[in-house]
């Protein structure tokens, strides 16, 4: 039988080993551990390439320029046939105005504890793009 004292110092040297193991790491260059932990200078140059630092309306691709305005076309649920399930939810929040890149609508309704469902509809169209349920 071993002592609590031989016990005590091999978990000692084990937890010891685990963390050499995670600092060797965070010093190599495997990208997926330690090229994040890494400390670099930041310089402007630099920040402006680092999609951490960069704000999605600041890039131009990310803009919006198709508001759409006025009725939204009423929901084809051809486009989708399972949709049909949630005829209501569906048509009401398509309905509201457009909450999405300009003129898709988000919808989305619980199905319980923790559990929701979305369904993203186009406004002018009102073809059914996605159905996640």
């Amino acid at each position: 039988m071993l002592s609590a004292k031989v016990i005590k110092n091999f978990i000692f040297l084990l937890l010891f080993l685990i963390f050499l193991l995670i600092y060797l790491f965070a010093k190599s260059n495997i990208p997926h551990f330690g090229a994040g932990l890494k400390q670099k200078e930041n310089t402007s140059e630099q920040e402006d390439t680092n999609s951490c630092y960069r704000k999605l309306e600041d890039d131009p691709e990310n803009i919006v320029f198709d508001f759409f305005e006025g009725t939204p076309a009423p929901v084809n649920f051809d486009t989708m046939p399972k949709a049909r399930t949630f005829y209501t939810v569906i048509s009401k929040g398509a309905k509201s105005e457009s909450n999405l890149a300009g003129h898709f609508r988000l919808i989305s309704w619980g199905c319980g504890t923790d559990c929701f469902q979305y369904a993203i509809v186009d406004s002018k169209t009102g073809e059914i793009i996605f159905l996640a349920i």
